[in-house]
C-alpha cells in the first residue's frame, strides 16, 4: 500500500470510530426496501442501487454503479431485521461497510467483530445515528449520504473528498441495548457522592459535607436485573468521570457527549476504565459509583452497565 493511501485509510478509519462517535415508531410485517413506514429517511435510487451480499470478519461483498450522487439521505433495508424497533436514545452494536460513491473504493470496515465493537445511539445529528431509528436487530440497510451529514462539515478534506461527496454505508444492526441504566434506585450513602441523573440518563454528582474517603469505596446506585458479569466478558458501558475537590468537576463524560457506549474487558482494570475488574459479579441495567484515591483528589466514576456483548 502506498504512504499516501496508508494515511487516508487510516485517517479515515479514526473518523468513523470517532464521528460515528426522534421517537420510537412501529413498522409494518411487510415493510419493503421502501422505508416509508417508519424512520426519518426514505429510500430512493441512491440508495436502491446498492446491494450486499454475505457477511464474514470483514463486511459484506457490496455493489453499487459509480459515480452515485445522494440526493439528501436515503436509507433501503437489504435485509429485513426482527423484535422491538429501536427508539430514540437507545444503543445498536452495528458492523459498518463504508464505500466513496465517487469511485466504489473502500473506506473502512467495522464492528464485525468483538475486537471491533462499534456502538452507535439512535437518533442525534448525524445521518447514521438518525438512520438507526426504527431499525431492528439483524436488519442490514443501506445509507446514502453526503459526506458533512455523516462526520460534519470539513472533517473529510484531508482524504479528497468534499462535503457534498456522496458515501455509500452497508449497516448491519448486530444488537440492540437501552441508552442508560434501567435499574431499580438504591439508598444511598450519605458519606459518598449522591448521583443525579437527567432524562435521558446522563449523571451529574452532588458531593457530601463529609471529607473525600482514603481509599478505594463503590456503591450500587441503581440495582439492574439482568445478566450477571463474569470474568472476561466484554461488557458495554457509559460512563462519566469526575474529579472530588472543592466542588465536583468533570473529566470525562465521553459516552454521554459522543452519543456512544465502550466496550469493557470485566475482570481487567485499565487507566481508561479502572473499575473494570470490579463489574464481575454486577448485573446488567445496574448504575454503580466508584470512588478511586487520587494524586492531587480522588477521582469518582458512575458507570452504567448496558449489555454484555454476544458473538
Amino acid at each position: 500500500m502506498r504512504p499516501a493511501t496508508a494515511r487516508r485509510v487510516r485517517a479515515l478509519a479514526t473518523l468513523v470510530v470517532a464521528a460515528l462517535a426522534l421517537t420510537a415508531c412501529s413498522t409494518t410485517v411487510n415493510e419493503t426496501r421502501n422505508n416509508a413506514a417508519c424512520g426519518p429517511f426514505r429510500s430512493g435510487a441512491t440508495s436502491d442501487a446498492v446491494t450486499a451480499r454475505g457477511t464474514s470478519s470483514q463486511g459484506p461483498t457490496v455493489r453499487f454503479p459509480t459515480p452515485l450522487r445522494a440526493a439528501g439521505s436515503q436509507v433501503s433495508v437489504l435485509r429485513q431485521g426482527s423484535g422491538a424497533a429501536l427508539a430514540d436514545g437507545e444503543l445498536a452494536r452495528v458492523g459498518v461497510s463504508l464505500f466513496s460513491g465517487v469511485d466504489g473504493s473502500a473506506l473502512q470496515r467495522i464492528g464485525y467483530t468483538k475486537a471491533s465493537v462499534l456502538p452507535r445511539q439512535a437518533g442525534g445529528t448525524n445521518s447514521l445515528d438518525k438512520s438507526l431509528l426504527c431499525r431492528r436487530v439483524g436488519e442490514r440497510y443501506a445509507l446514502t449520504s453526503s459526506a458533512k451529514s455523516v462526520f460534519g462539515a470539513g472533517a473529510v478534506a484531508q482524504l479528497g473528498l468534499k462535503d457534498s461527496s456522496t458515501l455509500v454505508l452497508v449497516v448491519d444492526v448486530r444488537a440492540r441495548y437501552p441508552g442508560k441504566a434501567d435499574g431499580v434506585n438504591q439508598l444511598q450513602n450519605g458519606s459518598l457522592p449522591a448521583v443525579v441523573t437527567a432524562v435521558d440518563g446522563q449523571p451529574g454528582i452532588v458531593l457530601p459535607g463529609s471529607p473525600a474517603p482514603k481509599g478505594e469505596r463503590s456503591a450500587r446506585v441503581k440495582a439492574g436485573g439482568g445478566a450477571t458479569i463474569a470474568t472476561r466478558d466484554r461488557v458495554l458501558v457509559k460512563f462519566s468521570q469526575f474529579a472530588w475537590g472543592a466542588t465536583a468537576t468533570v473529566q470525562n463524560d465521553q459516552s454521554w457527549t459522543n452519543r456512544t457506549a465502550f466496550a469493557i474487558a470485566a475482570g481487567t482494570a485499565s487507566a481508561e476504565a479502572p473499575f473494570g475488574a470490579k463489574l464481575v459479579g454486577e448485573r446488567v441495567g445496574s448504575q454503580l459509583l466508584y470512588v478511586f484515591p487520587g494524586q492531587q483528589a480522588p477521582t469518582v466514576w458512575v458507570v452504567d452497565v448496558l449489555g454484555i456483548i454476544r458473538g
